[in-house]
């Protein structure tokens, strides 16, 4: 009786453990903004990834390229870091940049080489630092999430210093052509 007693068990238990063992591990939901801080934030990193890149190949002006190569690099690790909070919380992130920000690098890319490239890439990287500046700041303080909340407050200070440097980068203003000197009397 007892080896049929013990089957049993290790019968029951077996069932027990494997239904459980078959639910997905849960993590707390996220609410709807910090879940839509995880697709924002992927999609300005890939945009700066992207944009940094070329740059560093199209830029005519030494500190661009240089900044180029910075945002790829740093962008690039910032979205490791990202991909490792999202696969915590169970978070897919975009495999794509978002339609708005598709549309800022194919600008980008279809700019001619010169003042016009290099004018759009510093643009660019004001407004969409000021952009990330704006969503990690609003995600530091308002996020629901700790974990997010954290991260993004972690963040923050590099895409400030990021939003300083894109400020200080040289302005490439097209230059005039020449007007007449004393207007021209028939």
């Amino acid at each position: 009786m007892s080896i049929m007693w013990s089957a049993g068990m290790l019968f029951t238990t077996t069932i027990a453990f494997g239904s459980f063992a078959a639910e997905p591990l849960r993590t707390a939901a996220l609410d709807d903004d910090d879940s839509k801080f995880f697709e924002k934030a992927a999609s300005a990193d890939m945009l700066e990834v992207e944009s940094g890149r070329l740059a560093a190949k199209k830029a005519t002006n030494s500190q661009l390229k240089k900044f180029g190569k910075r945002m790829a690099t740093d962008h690039a690790q910032a979205i490791a870091k990202l991909r490792a909070l999202a696969a915590r919380k169970g978070v897919a992130l975009p495999s794509a940049m978002s339609d708005d920000h598709q549309k800022k690098l194919a600008k980008l890319r279809e700019e001619k080489l010169g003042k016009d490239f290099d004018a759009r890439f510093r643009d660019l990287m004001v407004d969409s630092h000021k952009d990330a500046v704006s969503l990690f700041e609003h995600t530091a303080k308002d996020s629901q999430d700790p974990d997010v909340r954290a991260f993004a407050a972690k963040m923050l200070p590099k895409l400030q210093q990021h939003e300083a440097a894109a400020k200080a980068l040289p302005m490439i203003l097209e230059v005039p052509a020449s007007a007449p000197s004393a207007p021209i009397i028939p």
